[in-house]
């Protein structure tokens, strides 16, 4: 739901490195300075719906979104790399869009 300030509070922004995902997230955004999704970043988030990347993310970790059971689609505009078993146990996901040849690692 969005406030005043155009500000939607249950959209997490997703810093990378060593930050900590919690796992009842549901809708998350990638900041700009990302390039790398780390591994297992997204790790049992059972409730992520929706994750709005950029085309700057240019690597997707092993097991980044292991076990994202609710997760239907995601565009990857920049990736490159993939890295194995990225998104294992993905049940829902029909739909992974890219705009560049990627190599699966």
């Amino acid at each position: 739901m969005a406030d005043n300030n155009g500000n939607n509070d249950d959209v997490f922004v997703y810093m990378g490195g060593d930050q900590e995902v919690p796992e009842d997230v549901t809708h998350v955004r990638v900041h700009k300075s990302v390039k790398i999704i780390t591994r297992c970043a997204f790790n049992h988030c059972r409730n992520l719906v929706s994750i709005e990347m950029h085309d700057g993310v240019e690597n997707i970790g092993a097991m980044a979104f292991y076990r994202c059971t609710t997760l239907r689609g995601i565009k990857l505009p920049g990736v490159r790399v993939i890295d194995n078993n990225a998104f294992i146990v993905c049940l829902a996901l029909e739909d992974l869009k890219h705009n560049h040849c990627i190599k699966v690692h």
